[in-house]
């Protein structure tokens, strides 16, 4: 369950257990709520909001149930911490260790191990990263090398964006 999660996550961090709270969503909020889960109306879904004391963060998950917009909520911040510790890990993705920091994110269970597709076009190489429960990335490049590194720097970079949904 990912309340409990989020209650281990914040016991093992040193901070209080979250708080819940109901909330009442912003207009703007509701408006993309419709359009993103294609509804017609809002009325029928629950909102809970989860804060960490300690932390300058909030997370909002909506369902059909209490429960659920709970769980939702703390998905959403187990994902967001996640995404901290791994840029902890990285400390700073750049382009020559990319490779290498992917590795890192492999070796600490993060992520699997990312495998890459290569397709020679004309002179040039393209490079697919994949990586279990990811999006794909892709880089051309003149280089197979090149191309990689530029492909690995692009998925260390979605991994760890820390924008909040």
């Amino acid at each position: 369950n990912t309340v409990r999660m989020l209650c281990d996550w914040c016991k093992k961090n040193g901070y209080e257990f979250p708080k819940f709270s109901k909330v009442k969503p912003a207009e703007d909020f509701k408006q993309e709520i419709l359009k993103k889960e294609k509804l017609t109306d809002i009325k029928n879904l629950f909102f809970q909001k989860v804060e960490i004391p300690g932390l300058n963060v909030s997370f909002i998950g909506y369902d059909e149930t209490e429960t659920e917009a709970k769980m939702q909520a703390s998905f959403k911040a187990l994902n967001y911490f996640n995404k901290l510790e791994m840029k902890k890990e990285v400390e700073n993705p750049n382009f020559e260790n990319a490779i290498n920091q992917l590795n890192i994110l492999v070796a600490k269970s993060y992520i699997e191990k990312p495998k890459y597709i290569f397709t020679k076009k004309d002179s040039k190489w393209e490079c697919v990263c994949l990586v279990e429960n990811q999006k794909s990335t892709l880089s051309v490049d003149k280089s197979k090398n090149l191309a990689t590194k530029k492909s690995a720097l692009k998925m260390i970079n979605q991994l760890i964006d820390l924008t909040v949904e």
